[in-house]
């Protein structure tokens, strides 16, 4: 659209997200959008509304229980409909000699 570049529309206008996003779900099945923290910064918040789900990405042994349900809270006061969560960077507790076994 004109000389701007499509990502500066995708941050300014929720119409044109979800025309992307509309385009996108008429050419594959799943859609997955990365996004950064919500707790940091509000691009999730952004499409929260617009996509089916959204999963929480829970860092192990890092991410607080309080970080957690802040993320949910904003999640579903921006509209958004959290469906889960993965945990991320979990540590297994077997040694690596008997892992090997395995």
């Amino acid at each position: 659209v004109g000389d701007r570049p499509s990502s500066a529309y995708w941050h300014a206008s929720a119409e044109h997200r979800m025309e992307c996003i509309n385009r996108l779900r008429g050419r594959f099945q799943y859609i997955l959008f990365d996004c950064s923290p919500v707790l940091i910064c509000s691009d999730a918040l952004g499409i929260a509304s617009l996509v089916d789900g959204v999963l929480i990405v829970v860092e192990a042994n890092r991410t607080t229980r309080q970080e957690i349900s802040e993320a949910e809270r904003r999640i579903e006061a921006a509209g958004g409909s959290v469906c889960g969560s993965i945990l991320n960077k979990r540590k297994s507790p077997v040694p690596a000699w008997a892992q090997r076994r395995l």
